[in-house]
């Protein structure tokens, strides 16, 4: 079972960052053979999409080939966004409008949104509006919103090394065990010959 994390911030040493790695090596405690993988989208590692996409520039194919390439190995996908401004990032934004050919089709999507303070629902709401039309990736019912982050972090680690019971840190175990249970549910329809990108490569 593999999983990628998205780190959606475009800052280095970032929350999200933080976040996405806390909740991977949580994932392999939790889920035995699982094997995860981060990739933060910090300092503009991924130039904007644009017209022009569909003949990307050199420096496009260096930072997408490899991020590509993960993806299509991934049984699920998590993408952590901050909240600016009641929106998600807009480097993970920037990111789901990329994978439109097949790489993260039919895989479960874990959604985390990361505030310092009581925020994060809003970019739960966006996200699972927007972002996967295209790339056919399946947001699963639940998500993560992870508040007062200072504070929450060392809370839930302490709780984890100590067996404390914590509301987090359960429903955190308790959402990451369902992403890999989708995960193997879904592999099943990936491998339907009923697909058919051909004629229907975009959501309506």
């Amino acid at each position: 079972m593999n999983v990628v994390f998205i780190a959606g911030s475009h800052r280095a040493n970032s929350n999200s960052e933080r976040a996405a790695r806390l909740l991977a090596g949580r994932l392999e405690t939790v889920v035995p053979g699982a094997v995860t993988e981060v990739i933060s989208l910090h300092d503009d590692r991924l130039p904007f999409w644009n017209s022009d996409f569909g003949e990307p520039s050199p420096r496009f194919v260096a930072a997408w080939k490899p991020i590509e390439a993960s993806l299509i190995a991934a049984d699920a996908v998590v993408c952590v966004t901050p909240e600016w401004a009641g929106m998600a990032g807009p480097a993970l934004k920037n990111f789901l409008l990329m994978p439109t050919k097949g790489q993260i089709a039919h895989k479960p999507g874990l959604i985390v949104a990361v505030s310092t303070g009581t925020g994060g629902a809003y970019p739960v709401a966006e996200l699972k509006m927007s972002g996967t039309k295209n790339s056919h990736l399946c947001w699963i019912p639940d998500s993560l919103v992870l508040r007062h982050v200072g504070e929450l972090f060392p809370a839930v680690e302490a709780a984890w090394a100590n067996g404390a019971d914590h509301d987090v840190a359960r429903r955190i175990d308790f959402t990451l065990v369902m992403l890999t249970e989708y995960a193997a549910a879904l592999a099943t329809m990936r491998k339907t010959s009923r697909i058919d990108y051909s004629h229907f490569p975009n959501g309506l």
